[in-house]
């Protein structure tokens, strides 16, 4: 870093961490090289408030589960306050089952799991990560909402892994995942 403040190169460090924030960063690093970041800051913000305006009446908010990472079943990654992904659960309608832990990216056991119930369930189809058949064929998860419903839905990786521009359209695909009738 001091080598490129000695060259007297810019330094600008972003870490969003909530779906505003996102959209102050795109303003940000517009500024920063030049270019309309606003434009795309307010474009994210249409389509967020977008969705937001179509779930704000809404009195059913599904128990969303994300789930990051269960390569450990003791021990299961998912998202919690802090993290955009949790912003993203409740501007699409739902409620984090995580929601009352204290970290980003708490670890549950699949006994917290079982015992919040979840509506939804949402994997990011990656390659590496566990199948929706694979899900609902963990023990003791038979009795899971989500499961019983046929509820366990995946996300494209590269639109919810990290917070970045397509944020916006991060948020529609969430919604429709979270409230079909209402997003058709």
């Amino acid at each position: 870093m001091e080598k490129l403040q000695a060259a007297s190169l810019t330094v600008v460090v972003v870490d969003p961490q909530s779906v505003a924030d996102v959209a102050k960063t795109a303003t940000l690093l517009g500024k920063a090289v030049g270019a309309d970041g606003d434009a795309l800051s307010r474009s994210i913000e249409q389509r967020v408030d977008t969705v937001k305006t179509k779930t704000a009446a809404i009195t059913n908010r599904p128990r969303v589960y994300h789930e990051i990472d269960a390569s450990d079943p003791a021990k299961i990654f998912t998202v919690g306050p802090g993290s955009y992904i949790n912003d993203l659960i409740e501007i699409a309608g739902g409620t984090n089952i995580a929601a009352r832990t204290t970290s980003a990216y708490p670890q549950l056991s699949a006994e917290e799991i079982l015992r919040s119930d979840p509506e939804v369930i949402v994997l990011a189809a990656s390659d590496y990560s566990a199948k929706p058949a694979q899900v609902a064929a963990r023990q003791g998860w038979s009795v899971i909402a989500a499961v019983k419903n046929g509820r366990i839905v995946t996300i494209e990786p590269n639109l919810i892994n990290r917070p970045g521009p397509r944020v916006g359209e991060a948020a529609e695909t969430y919604a429709k995942l979270v409230h079909p009738e209402l997003f058709r």
